[in-house]
């Protein structure tokens, strides 16, 4: 055996060995690299399902500071629906009793029934208005943001 081809049989053991530390090195680099971003995959979880849940407080805070508003608007149309009751059964009472003249119809008495009328028609736009948006909110807060955060919050592991 010559001394070169002793030299080049001792080099292929060393080329060997460099390719497989190469090679354990780039696994090892894919694996690190693959654990982060499963790590960073849950922290937007995480992240994701924090959101959703400050976005259901931020709706029952909305509702609850809706319910007032709702509680006065309705103890107003109440009080208008009450007062008119009144006011239409005593005019039939006295529909049998009093013939009306067109010539007794005061321009007080219309003003009055106009300002009733308008009353009127303004309490029932805005009672039907925030029924309307009440119901809006409730159909979002169940089809959106619930459903949201119970699907993140069941199917991703908590982050420590």
């Amino acid at each position: 055996m010559t001394m070169e081809q002793t030299m080049n049989s001792n080099m292929q053991p060393a080329k060997r060995g460099i390719k497989k530390s190469w090679i354990i090195l780039g696994i090892v680099v894919v694996l690190v690299l693959w654990m982060f971003s499963g790590y960073n995959g849950l922290v937007e979880k995480q992240e994701l399902a924090t959101t959703e849940l400050a976005n259901v407080q931020t709706q029952y805070q909305r509702r609850a500071d809706m319910m007032p508003q709702l509680a006065k608007i309705v103890k107003a149309y109440a009080k208008h629906e009450k007062e008119t009751f009144a006011e239409v059964t005593k005019a039939r009472a006295a529909v049998g009793q009093v013939k009306l003249d067109a010539n007794n119809l005061t321009e007080a008495s219309l003003k009055s029934l106009r300002i009733l009328q308008l009353i009127y028609s303004v309490l029932e736009t805005k009672v039907k208005k925030l029924l309307l948006e009440l119901s809006e909110f409730a159909v979002e807060l169940v089809d959106c943001h619930i459903l949201d955060f119970i699907s993140l919050h069941y199917c991703s592991p908590p982050v420590s």
